[in-house]
């Protein structure tokens, strides 16, 4: 990997690409799960939000978790520079299982405004940015603590 810059070197690149699809998987399963069983209708306002803070919150865990696990390898240093990489990785997947699952099928049933109002609403916009920020802060958090070897 010495053709990548020196800030990616003590970075696991396939693991970082794994570990974000999965981390998508999971989350989308959960949302999805989670909508069934708060009976959202996406319609109505107020069932929107509650789907958006559930998502949120369900993001926050487990952006904890895949980014626990990303580190818990031996040749990925845990750094608040890595740990914000890994959450941009997470986000970039997002987008790519977001347009596959959800846009393109909108697109092609013609319904291309609801996907677009899912994607300018400020609590969508606050769910992504909350990923790296976690992500980053879990890679330092992770570097002060002593790792069980």
């Amino acid at each position: 990997m010495a053709w990548l810059p020196c800030y990616y070197q003590d970075m696991d690149g396939k693991r970082a690409v794994i570990l974000s699809f999965a981390a998508y998987a999971a989350g989308y399963t959960l949302t999805y799960l989670g909508s069934l069983y708060l009976k959202a209708d996406f319609i109505s306002e107020r069932s929107s939000v509650v789907m958006s803070m559930y998502s949120i919150m369900t993001t926050i865990l487990l952006t904890l978790i895949f980014t626990a696990w990303y580190f818990y390898s031996q040749r990925t240093k845990p750094r608040l520079t890595y740990g914000l990489y890994f959450g941009c990785a997470i986000v970039f997947f997002f987008f790519i299982g977001d347009f596959v699952l959800t846009v393109l099928p909108s697109v092609l049933n013609g319904n291309i405004t609801r996907a677009l109002s899912y994607y300018i609403n400020p609590l969508f916009i606050t769910h992504l940015a909350i990923i790296p920020i976690v992500a980053a802060v879990t890679g330092e958090y992770l570097a002060k603590v002593k790792r069980p070897h």
